[in-house]
C-alpha cells in the first residue's frame, strides 16, 4: 500500500462519504441541497486527490 499525504486522505474521505449527503431527506428541498452537496464533494474530493498525487509526484522529483 502506498504511502498517502493529507490532501489525499482528505480526497478519499470525501468521495467514499459523498453518497451520504444524498440521504438527507424526502422533501424537494432537502433533495436538491443533498444533491448539491454530495457535487460539491466529489468536486472537491477530486481536485484534493489530484492535488495530493501532484505535491507527491515533485516531492519525488525533488528528492532525487
Amino acid at each position: 500500500m502506498e504511502d498517502k499525504n493529507l490532501l489525499e486522505k482528505g480526497g478519499d474521505f470525501l468521495l467514499k462519504n459523498s453518497g451520504r449527503a444524498l440521504l438527507l431527506g424526502k422533501e424537494p428541498i432537502s433533495v436538491g441541497l443533498g444533491v448539491a452537496t454530495a457535487t460539491t464533494q466529489v468536486i472537491v474530493g477530486g481536485a484534493l486527490k489530484g492535488t495530493g498525487k501532484l505535491v507527491k509526484m515533485f516531492m519525488d522529483k525533488k528528492k532525487k
